[in-house]
């Protein structure tokens, strides 16, 4: 689960991926704290590295190919990690594509999840699931970058945002 107490702060962080066009969209992990959402911008040249080093680990474990790809697959989470040490304002500092917003500006959360069951025990991997917060300036649509944390992203939404989570 990807929760961490930070000097008496709960962190809940997520990748996700921004629309930002019609066809467009930026990586980015999703921190959400009982006083702010923040969006840390993972870079293409962060994400690339991250995978290559996660690549190349299973690799040297002597790990077999499917073993080293579902390393790689998963090195966004461990991108993630990065940001349970800094205060807000170091992560927000780091990159000028990082954003808050604070919770009080918060109107409205929408989480939609399409996965469907394609058989008994398994989920359409290939569906992605949405969160979508309206503030009074602006509706904000993230794609959650990983269909295993939906159910987290959705619990988390709700302790923090409570009746504001649709």
């Amino acid at each position: 689960m990807n929760i961490e107490s930070i000097s008496n702060e709960r962190r809940f962080i997520f990748p996700v991926n921004k629309k930002c066009g019609f066809f467009s969209s930026k990586s980015y992990a999703l921190i959400l704290t009982q006083e702010q959402i923040v969006l840390a911008n993972l870079s293409d040249k962060m994400i690339k590295e991250a995978t290559a080093e996660a690549f190349k680990k299973a690799k040297d474990e002597g790990k077999g190919y499917f073993a080293q790809v579902e390393s790689a697959m998963t090195a966004l989470n461990g991108l993630c990690s990065k940001y349970y040490s800094p205060t807000i304002s170091e992560i927000l500092a780091e990159s000028n594509e990082n954003f808050s917003i604070s919770n009080d500006e918060v109107k409205k959360l929408r989480f939609i999840s399409y996965n469907t069951v394609v058989n008994d025990d398994t989920l359409n991997q290939n569906a992605k699931s949405e969160l979508i917060i309206e503030t009074n300036k602006e509706k904000i649509k993230l794609i959650l970058a990983n269909s295993d944390n939906d159910k987290l992203v959705s619990q988390n939404s709700k302790q923090i945002f409570g009746d504001k989570l649709k």
